[in-house]
């Protein structure tokens, strides 16, 4: 960082509408430590987020914490004592034991936000984030950086509707660590994700069922629960339903920008009639081909 920055500290009280919005921001701020015996952040923040390194802490919110310079030491009661360089982001979970802290020869730099509410609660539920992939090397971004001073300088303003909108600058960060998170661990593995993309040009050239998924997963060389769970994992969908969201876009594409029946869509799309056409557009968007293609005209 070329210019000198002094230590931001905020601490939000939440009502009941800001945790009805789904995610609601706890606590925001930059922080400079410059070693690990003065422990900064148990003599400046308030009781239950301070801490001493040897014994750690334990939250009751989500916190991400983004390392701009420097480098230092993480662990938790998922990973055992890990490096930490410059550029990489620290994903705390409530109810988990975890302790960091910088090299007292360097020191670190860092920002951090922590935010709780049912819409990251069910993400986690569901897989998108863990606990022991909870380190994310990211570099130095300034998009990052300025979307942690977004919220660090809206953290004093009242007026109506600012705690959601610095909740969805929280959503906004958070996206960015799961987006550089998942595509960290798949650039891991070049076979599967080289695998994946082949996967998805197949399924789109035989969007009409020319080939079964299970023929696909033989094409590729992979068994087909293999690769119907690495499709998952770093797809965040299934072969499937990949397929199905693929025709819907093939249908609405011929909808909005042919003159043909929707009996010939039928035909070009795979389907043996109108009617079954019209049953699986409308089960899945909500109206029939007719209805949407009025409303798109």
């Amino acid at each position: 960082m070329k210019n000198q920055e002094i230590d931001i500290l905020k601490y939000f009280i939440t009502n009941n509408s800001d945790e009805n919005w789904g995610i609601s921001c706890t606590t925001v701020g930059f922080e400079e430590m410059k070693t690990r015996d003065n422990d900064p952040v148990l003599l400046k923040h308030p009781e239950g987020y301070g801490f001493k390194s040897d014994q750690g802490r334990t939250l009751n919110e989500y916190q991400l914490i983004y390392i701009v310079e420097g480098s230092g030491v993480f662990r938790s009661a998922s990973i055992s004592q890990t490096k930490i360089n410059a550029g990489t982001m620290i994903f705390i979970f409530p109810d988990e034991w975890h302790s960091y802290y910088p090299d007292p020869n360097i020191g670190w730099k860092e920002y951090w936000i922590g935010f709780k509410g049912n819409i990251i609660d069910n993400r986690t539920k569901s897989g998108y984030f863990s606990k022991k992939q909870c380190i994310c090397k990211v570099g130095y971004n300034e998009t990052l950086i300025n979307l942690y001073k977004e919220v660090i300088s809206n953290a004093n303003n009242v007026k109506p509707g600012s705690s959601n909108y610095i909740s969805s600058v929280a959503q906004h960060i958070l996206g960015f660590y799961y987006y550089k998170n998942l595509n960290s661990i798949a650039n891991n593995n070049n076979r599967v994700m080289n695998m994946l993309n082949k996967a998805c040009v197949l399924i789109q050239n035989n969007f009409t069922n020319e080939l079964s998924l299970e023929e696909i997963a033989q094409e590729l060389g992979v068994g087909y629960s293999w690769f119907r769970r690495m499709f998952r994992k770093y797809l965040r969908i299934s072969p499937a339903q990949y397929r199905i969201q693929f025709k819907i876009i093939k249908i609405k594409e011929l909808l909005t920008s042919t003159d043909l029946a929707i009996s010939e869509i039928a035909y070009f799309i795979g389907f043996e009639s109108k009617s079954q056409l019209s049953t699986f557009f409308k089960k899945h968007e909500g109206i029939s081909p007719s209805e949407f293609r009025k409303i798109n005209q």
